[in-house]
C-alpha cells in the first residue's frame, strides 16, 4: 500500500487536476529560443553561480523542443544553478518534480552530482530559524550522479513536511555540483546533466488529491 501513496505522489505533478497549479515559469525550459545554439539564461528563472554552466538547449528534451542543461563549474566542490521563488506560510506542504537525463556522450563524472531542493525562507530571504535543517526548512532528493542510467529520462520528486514558523517564502532550486575525479593533482570531473518538464505546487491542491498532509522524499527509479 505504502509503495502505491509513493507512485501516486511521484506523479501528482502530471496529474490533469494539477495541470494549471505549477507555479513555476517556464518549467520545460522553452525559452528563451536555443534552435542556433545553447544560450546561457533560461527566462523567468534566476541563476547562481556561473550562468554559463546553466544553459537552454535542444540537445535533448524529454518533452518539447529544449531542456535545461548544466556542468561545471569546474572548480571541485562549487556549484551552479537556478531557482524560482514564491510566496508561502507556515504549515503549508510541497511537492516538486523535475526529469533528469544523463546522457552517454557526456556522463556525469566521479562525484558529480544534481539535486533538487525546496526551501523555506523567512521574511529577510534567510533560512527559516537562522541555518538549514534537513527535514525542517529544506528538503533535498539527488535526481543524477555517476551511478545513473544512461540515456534515459527519470523522474524524481520531492515533497514536505509542514513549512516551519516563520515561513514567507518557499524556493525550488535546481543544483549541479562539481566532483573530484581522483587524480593528483586535483582535477574536476567531467560530464553535464538535462533537466526537464520542473514542477512545484502547494497545498491544498496536493492535499485535494492526496487526502494526507505530510509528503516524504520521494524517489523513482534509483536502485
Amino acid at each position: 500500500m505504502l509503495k502505491k501513496i509513493l507512485i501516486l505522489l511521484m506523479a501528482i505533478c502530471g496529474t490533469a487536476a494539477v495541470a494549471n497549479a505549477n507555479l513555476l515559469a517556464d518549467p520545460g525550459f522553452e525559452s528563451p529560443d536555443a534552435s542556433g545554439g545553447d544560450l546561457n539564461w533560461v527566462d523567468g528563472w534566476l541563476s547562481f553561480g556561473d550562468p554559463s554552466f546553466s544553459l537552454v538547449t535542444q540537445t535533448q528534451a524529454e518533452s518539447g523542443l529544449q531542456s535545461l542543461k548544466m556542468f561545471g563549474p569546474w572548480v571541485i566542490g562549487e556549484g551552479v544553478g537556478l531557482l524560482q521563488t514564491f510566496a508561502a506560510s507556515e504549515g503549508q506542504t510541497w511537492v516538486a518534480e523535475v526529469s533528469s537525463f544523463n546522457s552517454g556522450s557526456d556522463p556525469m563524472g566521479t562525484g558529480n552530482f544534481c539535486a533538487m531542493k525546496i526551501e523555506f525562507l523567512d521574511a529577510g530571504y534567510g533560512p527559516v530559524g537562522g541555518s538549514w535543517l534537513a527535514g525542517i526548512n529544506v528538503f533535498e532528493v539527488w535526481v543524477a550522479d555517476e551511478y545513473s542510467p544512461l540515456d534515459t529520462w527519470r523522474r524524481f520528486g520531492v515533497g514536505t513536511a509542514p513549512a516551519p514558523t516563520g515561513t514567507a517564502f518557499a524556493n525550488y532550486v535546481l543544483l549541479e555540483v562539481q566532483g573530484y575525479d581522483g587524480s593528483d593533482p586535483w582535477v574536476p570531473s567531467g560530464g553535464s546533466v538535462f533537466l526537464d518538464n520542473a514542477c512545484f505546487i502547494p497545498e491544498p491542491t496536493t492535499l485535494a488529491i492526496l487526502g494526507f498532509g505530510v509528503l516524504g522524499v520521494l524517489r523513482k527509479g534509483r536502485a
